[in-house]
């Protein structure tokens, strides 16, 4: 179930003998995608670093932690997104831009976490949509903006547009790059995308 406002989220459990504990989001991606790609049940992971590691209080204490009594078991969504006609799927965020960072940045989130930058503060990775945060800067405020996005004080703001959605599409500029949890995956006429609700269990 997503989470529910005033709702607890999880349950104490730790890594089972067969789950996967990994190190970033990219690292879980690429399991993902595999188990995706080939019909094969996705193991239990364990989060030991990452944007979504981060985005449950970045725990500390590594696998010992995650074999404990302390440890926290949760589900959260993953994302898939049809890029042309490929399907890939992301966890933690797909990011949008051109190689200069001019026009349009487009950040769509499942985590409030890109690395140092609290891109989307509202974002939860079990609420059953994405964050997206879309902008268009000039120079200037982009420079004081990308000051401001460590703390997540870049929004609101008058040129940066932020919706939350289960689903959604759009066409792209010819030069704009797309990344997947940190990882270039190319350049795409269009995608389109949609959360699949609890689809991972994760320890932390």
């Amino acid at each position: 179930m997503t989470i529910k406002n005033g709702q607890p989220w999880g349950q104490l459990g730790s890594l089972p003998p067969a789950g996967v504990a990994i190190q970033s989001d990219g690292e879980l991606r690429s399991v993902v995608q595999k188990c995706m790609r080939t019909d094969t049940p996705l193991p239990v992971f364990g989060l030991l670093n990452g944007d979504l590691w981060r985005a449950v209080g970045a725990p500390i204490g590594g696998l010992n932690r995650l074999r404990s009594e302390q440890a926290q078991t949760v589900t959260i969504d993953l994302v898939e997104v049809g890029m042309d006609e490929q399907t890939s799927w992301f966890c933690s965020h797909m990011f949008i831009r051109n190689r200069l960072w001019l026009g349009k940045t487009i950040a769509v989130m499942n985590s409030e976490w890109m690395g140092q930058w609290r891109v989307a503060p509202r974002a939860h990775p079990n609420d059953g949509k994405v964050d997206i945060v879309e902008g268009a800067l000039p120079l200037g405020q982009r420079l004081i903006a990308r000051k401001r996005i460590r703390t997540g004080d870049h929004i609101p703001h008058p040129r940066i547009k932020v919706s939350q959605k289960s689903a959604w599409s759009a066409k792209l500029d010819p030069l704009d790059n797309v990344y997947l949890d940190g990882q270039k995956v190319g350049r795409f006429k269009a995608i389109k995308l949609k959360v699949l609700p609890d689809a991972l269990t994760v320890v932390f």
